[in-house]
């Protein structure tokens, strides 16, 4: 609720994303940490809070999508449930943004934090069903981005899933 308020205020004052990120950048940060949260319930609110602020005329949804792509300290990413939350959260973003979301950088994170072959098979599948959700929006690119970083076997076994979802 009071983020609600918050963004109706920023609403009010200007209506251009980019004089209001900044103002928002520690309350985005907040709420990607949270999403790594051991309460389900408190994880979901805060994907669905970055949610709302991408959907917001006062935060540009590039600039949700930036943030969540930023390198995971590696500390984090060796237990793998932030980079799998954020893993999750930037397909949920592409799937409801579509081409509206860089693609480049959000595989060049997954690749960064080395989700394809994390030793936690969830990040794995994560990894994988992101680039599924990207090469529908974007096609075979993605795919291409991914060569030579990904294990050929990896990448056929996704070109070929892919293709069967086709």
């Amino acid at each position: 609720i009071l983020l609600d308020e918050a963004l109706l205020q920023l609403e009010t004052i200007s209506k251009t994303p980019i004089s209001m990120t900044p103002q928002m950048s520690r309350i985005l940060v907040d709420l990607f940490s949270k999403m790594a949260d051991n309460n389900k319930k408190m994880a979901d609110s805060a994907e669905l809070s970055l949610l709302a602020l991408a959907h917001s005329v006062s935060v540009d949804v590039s600039y949700v999508a930036l943030l969540a792509a930023k390198r995971v300290r590696s500390k984090e990413a060796k237990g793998g449930r932030t980079v799998r939350a954020r893993l999750q959260f930037l397909e949920n973003l592409c799937a409801e943004f579509g081409v509206d979301v860089a693609w480049k950088k959000i595989v060049d994170f997954a690749k960064v934090s080395k989700a394809f072959d994390h030793r936690d098979g969830s990040v794995r599948d994560a990894a994988k069903s992101l680039v599924m959700t990207l090469a529908t929006i974007h096609g075979n690119e993605v795919f291409k981005s991914l060569e030579g970083d990904v294990a050929e076997r990896q990448l056929r076994e996704l070109q070929l899933g892919f293709q069967m979802v086709q």
